[in-house]
């Protein structure tokens, strides 16, 4: 998961063993929870409901964000099964951040320093698509 200006990310997911790559440049936008104490946070968005069925437990440290995540272009080699969202499809994760790491869809990602050439390589792949 990549951070870039203009609320945009890319995703990438790769398996090194069947040489496959997808990427998707996605728009994003996210509502913060309300901390109430200890560990308990309040969350809305689309799916997750109000009143009582938003409050959520969450490790310490993590502040969930529910981010509407909109799929604009998408990339893919190799043949294994593609495992992002298409083009065009919108979805509400809750997505935990915290000082080194995000989580998202039940995986914690580490941060690591950006590398640009990579960036460039992607991005220039997605909007060639």
């Amino acid at each position: 998961m990549i951070f870039l200006p203009k609320n945009e990310t890319i995703l990438l997911y790769t398996e090194e063993k069947a040489e496959f790559m997808e990427a998707a440049l996605t728009k994003m936008r996210g509502t913060y929870g309300t901390h109430y104490f200890w560990r308990l946070w309040s969350i809305e968005g689309p799916g997750i409901g109000g009143g009582l069925f938003g409050y959520r437990i969450y490790p310490e440290g993590a502040k969930p964000v529910v981010m509407e995540t909109t799929v604009l272009k998408k990339f893919i080699h190799g043949t294994s099964k593609p495992t992002l969202r298409g083009e065009g499809d919108r979805t509400h994760p809750v997505i935990l951040f915290s000082e080194n790491a995000v989580r998202f869809e039940d995986m914690w990602l580490e941060k690591e320093p950006t590398n640009t050439e990579l960036v460039q390589a992607l991005l220039s792949k997605l909007k060639a698509q």
